[in-house]
């Protein structure tokens, strides 16, 4: 019987002996992309301006262009005049 006693115990001791997540966490550096953006500071204001601008990607549009918005609202804005002169 003590040996199954001591059995348990050093069953739950090795258990509490386990170190916490974050320190059995291993970061694996994948080669071709840098490190984690976390780690690297921002850049000043200063060394921010001093960077060249790079156009963000052309994006599909996913809305009609302004005109076509702005036609339709001048045709509503009519028939809506049209109508009051008519009542």
């Amino acid at each position: 019987m003590d040996s199954t006693k001591k059995t348990s115990q050093s069953g739950s001791k090795s258990v509490l002996k386990l170190p916490p997540a974050r320190e059995r966490f291993v970061e694996v550096p994948i080669p071709g992309y840098p490190k984690c953006p976390r780690e690297t500071p921002p850049p000043s204001f200063e060394e921010a301006i001093a960077m060249p601008s790079v156009p963000p990607p052309a994006l599909q549009p996913t809305a009609p262009p302004e005109d076509v918005l702005d036609d339709d609202d001048d045709e509503s804005q009519d028939s809506d005049s049209s109508e009051k002169s008519v009542t």
